[in-house]
């Protein structure tokens, strides 16, 4: 991870700053509820959110320093929204990795997600509460659009990517493939949370074939938590892996 300036104690600005949002939404959350024991859908969110508030906390810098994550986030019934501090290249690089390694034990943990992320100008104001920006919006509705387990990436990180010259360095996390949407199958950028998982499941990233056969698998479990239309998701998520590394 990119080498980062040791800001712990630097308080969050209020005003409108230009940031990266994640919006994730808890497939099947509603249906879980109605059909499942009440604590067994607590006990998944109560560990579901032990690996949310984990991005919080501060890490281990490239030379051993001590720098914090500069990001927030906010988890209600089937929704977990994540904020970064500032839009940097530094701040960047954290909130993307955090997304997919979020995204990957969800999945590990038999919990499906969708995502989107965006990058605009945004309010937060802790105190008060406020939350509000484009960006969000724009997370919310390329998430809400798509129909398949991954992460959409809203144009605006495209855009943000390409006047930083950020595409090549981080290539590695991001793929472009013909996405699933509820409006059409479209070609998009979306996030890599399959190397994440890989990498969780201590699999060689270069090791396609392993890959594949790990993440195909644990994609086919979740056909047997359902039924019926809510299972096109599931098969679009192997398309895009067979896709991906065919």
């Amino acid at each position: 991870m990119a080498k980062k300036v040791n800001n712990s104690n630097s308080q969050w600005n209020s005003q409108p700053e230009n940031r990266f949002v994640a919006f994730f939404d808890i497939l099947g959350f509603k249906d879980s509820v109605l059909k499942d024991d009440h604590n067994v859908v607590y006990d998944k969110l109560y560990k579901l959110s032990n690996h949310i508030n984990v991005l919080e906390k501060p890490f281990t810098g490239e030379n051993g320093e001590i720098v914090p994550s500069n990001l927030k986030t906010y988890n209600f019934s089937d929704s977990i929204i994540i904020f970064s501090k500032t839009d940097s290249a530094e701040d960047f690089n954290t909130f993307y990795l955090s997304a997919i390694v979020l995204f990957s034990n969800a999945v590990s943990m038999g919990i499906p997600l969708k995502g989107g992320i965006a990058h605009g100008k945004i309010t937060i104001n802790q105190s008060k509460k406020i939350f509000f920006g484009q960006p969000l919006i724009d997370a919310y509705q390329i998430e809400e659009d798509l129909k398949y387990f991954g992460i959409a990436v809203h144009n605006s990180i495209e855009k943000y990517m390409e006047e930083n010259n950020l595409e090549k360095r981080v290539d590695h996390f991001f793929f472009e493939e013909t996405t699933p949407f509820k409006s059409g199958k479209i070609i998009h950028k979306n996030l890599n949370w399959f190397l994440a998982y890989a990498i969780e499941k201590n699999i060689e990233i270069n090791d396609k074939a392993k890959v594949k056969e790990n993440i195909l698998k644990k994609i086919k479990e979740f056909r047997l938590t359902t039924s019926g239309s809510p299972r096109i998701y599931i098969d679009n998520t192997i398309n895009i892996i067979e896709s991906l590394y065919k």
